[in-house]
């Protein structure tokens, strides 16, 4: 890995992390009333960072937030998609789904395209989770959720709406500075040929511990 490859890679990480600590602090309070949140991004980071390839980036996200007296109803959708002058798009660009925040019956950056059942990334993606929020008892709260997903390895490509799909249960216990959270996700369709630590992928079910809200 190159020293400007490491430097990319360690501001967006720092990126990342200030983003989730930020949502962690707003999920602190739930909504009491129907809210929405949209984005739309185009952003090219080898302007800011030097890179020596270029690239155009679009992205669009959505969340939906409806009580349902003391529940709530949670929806997000992203879409995004990368077109590039050239196919050698870095690694860390690349997009990927699983893990904490998005296909919950899968690991971290576990779906995407494969090359001899190795994650590769892709240059599509599309996800969206649905989650009812629900109190159990003072700080603890239940969560029931559907996540759906796929990365392709194109923009735009037809078969970023062939979803990979799980549902889940959770639990969040709320402190002073956001809620602390466990989910348990298990895959309705897995990845045909996928490789974890050189070995075929058989468990379809993933426990994720995490800070805050899922979204």
């Amino acid at each position: 890995m190159t020293q400007r490859t490491r430097q990319r890679l360690l501001l967006t990480t720092a990126l990342a992390a200030c983003i989730s600590l930020l949502n962690a602090c707003n999920d602190a309070t739930p909504p009491t009333e129907p809210s929405s949140t949209k984005s739309i991004a185009d952003p090219s980071v080898s302007t800011i960072v030097g890179g020596d390839w270029s690239y155009f980036e679009l992205t669009a996200d959505g969340r939906l937030y409806i009580p349902v007296g003391r529940s709530v109803i949670a929806l997000k959708a992203r879409v995004a998609g990368i077109q590039a002058d050239s196919a050698d798009v870095p690694f860390f660009k690349r997009y990927f789904l699983g893990g904490s925040t998005t296909l919950r019956g899968w690991g971290r950056f576990e779906v995407s395209p494969l090359l001899d059942g190795e994650v590769i990334g892709g240059l599509g993606l599309f996800e969206t989770s649905v989650e009812l929020r629900f109190p159990v008892r003072g700080a603890l709260s239940g969560v029931l959720f559907g996540d759906g997903g796929q990365v392709t390895e194109r923009a735009w490509d037809d078969n970023m709406f062939h979803l990979r799909t799980d549902v889940g249960l959770g639990a969040r216990y709320l402190t002073p500075i956001g809620p602390l959270r466990v989910d348990i996700g298990y895959q309705l369709n897995p990845v045909p040929g996928l490789l974890i630590a050189g070995e075929e992928q058989e468990r379809r079910w993933r426990i994720h511990f995490s800070f805050g809200q899922a979204f």
